[in-house]
């Protein structure tokens, strides 16, 4: 199986949703359908869960934001 790898949509393309705290655009690398994935607030920032990532991109492995990966974040102990 193929490592899959997202590409994150620029912040200037997140939506606010009326039902929804906000929603962050994701899609495959290399395909043109976007999915938005609803986003939660941790401590003043927008959070989007690997876990609801995983639900939507089974197999996906890594986000990139234009050439960058994104890291995921860490508690105060820097643990996952």
């Amino acid at each position: 199986m193929a490592l899959a790898s997202l590409r994150l949509l620029p912040v200037s393309d997140r939506h606010r949703e009326p039902s929804m705290e906000g929603t962050q655009l994701f899609r495959l690398t290399g395909s043109t359908t976007v999915k938005k994935i609803p986003c939660d607030h941790v401590d003043g920032q927008s959070v989007v869960y690997w876990g609801n990532i995983e639900q939507v991109f089974p197999g996906v492995t890594y986000i990139m934001n234009g050439d960058i990966v994104v890291k995921l974040m860490r508690d105060s102990n820097r643990n996952r």
